[in-house]
């Protein structure tokens, strides 16, 4: 939510407020996430919509492998992470080649095609 794109992703929409959320809806659009602590260093979580970067940021894993996520609907949920790359990571970006589990359950939730 908020920010901006990555550089040539501009295709994908950038939600600055609740009406901008159409794809996703918006209890199936995420707004808060639990970061990883070793991955904050900016004030927003970076997603590559298109996979070819990977993860720039990582969800939390302290709590046996999951984090918490919460929609604009305002319902959260408690997600898990399944790929070993996203969970035993040491640098970042983490590749999306063969396709991580992980960010491909993130995807739709995180934006769309404009």
């Amino acid at each position: 939510m908020g920010g901006r794109p990555l550089a040539g992703q501009d295709q994908y929409r950038v939600f600055v407020k609740e009406a901008d959320i159409v794809n996703p809806p918006i209890s199936k659009a995420w707004v808060f996430i639990d970061e990883h602590e070793r991955s904050i260093n900016d004030g927003w979580f970076a997603f590559d919509m298109d996979g070819s970067r990977g993860f720039l940021d990582v969800p939390a894993s302290r709590r046996d492998r999951r984090f918490t996520i919460t929609f604009a609907d305002s319902h959260a949920e408690v997600w898990r992470l399944d790929d070993a790359r996203t969970i035993n990571w040491q640098s970042l970006p983490i590749p999306n080649s063969p396709q991580n589990v992980d960010w491909a359950k993130m995807q739709p939730a995180t934006s769309s095609l404009r």
